[in-house]
């Protein structure tokens, strides 16, 4: 085997050209491969990442990397039983908290120049085992629309503190608008999902040559969709929000915490989602906003999300003997609400059923 220290500090190229030389002279001694030690950062740390910390799942498993086996075991300063007290005030001590967070925590998903400085897969990222998520917390989703680009969905449930709890995403190309809706439903239907507030791209209303809008679409096939709020330096001010702290979850105050994220997503249910949100580059040019040229699908399916919870506006009406007048307010109400184009019938069905019975 061949060890290596400090592997992030090497250029890329040099760890591969070593590897290519590793062999044995006698082939009854087999080839163990390279063992390295690294810090987060540094020339490296993106093909690091990419090629043990991704495929192991931050080390809960091990992984085939082009033909390779590979493992991940992460340390940190507090595993070395011969380090002295003064060392955690140094590492307290790093100004930058990206730096602060490689060097003290470990933390992989800490890059300079990221656009959610905030993100912490230690704190945003909660083990699901034992968590159910109550069917009375209002469900959201946001749709990004994509085509060759990824189309992508993200979902998530409220809870009474008005925590996000991500569950489930969709990140696939080359789905027409049909099958985009067939794929929503069929997710939500084998959940048992009947209310879910969806909130779409906005160019998902534009026409294109065709008669119908892709909304327009996904109406057809039984999905209703909801045009989102698309001012991105307040929608990205929102999703900061949520990803900032909060008073704790029960499940972290359980742990000892006093404060924990706004935002939770439950591991292994969304990995593309944590992975882009780690990984988002901030504009060049606007600082307020992300880089549109990198990959934003999901975190912009997440953002038409964040900009809608709390806000939808139509009332639930609890009269159980209505009469037609209160009916025809109530429909009026969700046609202003959420002004539908021309859909298939039961569109205003589906609606009423959000919102409670009559």
């Amino acid at each position: 085997a061949f060890y290596i220290d400090e592997a992030g500090q090497m250029l890329p190229t040099v760890i591969q050209h070593i590897e290519e030389r590793l062999r044995s002279g006698d082939r009854k001694l087999p080839v163990i491969g390279l063992r390295l030690g690294s810090n987060p950062l540094g020339s490296s740390h993106s093909y690091l990442k990419k090629r043990f910390i991704l495929p192991t799942d931050y080390g809960k498993n091990l992984a085939e990397y082009e033909g390779r086996t590979v493992a991940f075991v992460q340390a940190k300063w507090t595993d070395n039983p011969f380090i002295d007290k003064g060392y955690e005030s140094i590492l307290d001590a790093i100004p930058d908290p990206n730096r602060r967070a490689a060097m003290r925590d470990g933390d992989w998903d800490a890059q300079g120049g990221m656009f959610f400085e905030q993100w912490r897969r230690d704190r945003h990222v909660v083990d699901p085992e034992g968590i159910t998520l109550p069917r009375e917390w209002p469900r959201y989703a946001g749709i990004d629309y994509g085509y060759r680009a990824p189309f992508a969905v993200v979902w998530a449930a409220v809870d009474n503190d008005g925590r996000l709890w991500v569950y489930r995403e969709i990140c696939v190309e080359q789905v027409d608008p049909e099958n985009q809706a067939k794929l929503i439903l069929e997710a939500e239907a084998e959940a048992g999902e009947r209310d879910v507030f969806r909130y779409a791209d906005p160019s998902m209303w534009g026409h294109l040559g065709t008669p119908l809008t892709i909304a327009d679409q996904y109406g057809m096939a039984g999905c209703g969709i909801q045009k989102a709020d698309n001012d991105r330096i307040n929608g990205w001010a929102r999703v900061h929000s949520f990803l900032n702290d909060g008073p704790a979850c029960q499940l972290h105050r359980a742990q000892g915490w006093e404060f924990c994220p706004m935002l939770h997503v439950l591991d292994g249910h969304c990995p593309q989602f944590c992975e882009t949100i780690a990984n988002l580059p901030r504009s060049k040019t606007r600082p307020e906003d992300a880089d549109t040229k990198a990959n934003d699908h999901l975190p912009d399916a997440f953002r038409y999300m964040a900009m809608a919870v709390g806000t939808y506006a139509a009332p639930v009406i609890y009269n159980v003997n209505p009469t037609p007048q209160e009916v025809q307010r109530h429909i009026e109400t969700l046609e202003t609400a959420y002004n539908p184009q021309p859909l298939a019938a039961g569109r205003f069905a589906g609606d009423l059923g959000m919102h409670g019975a009559f």
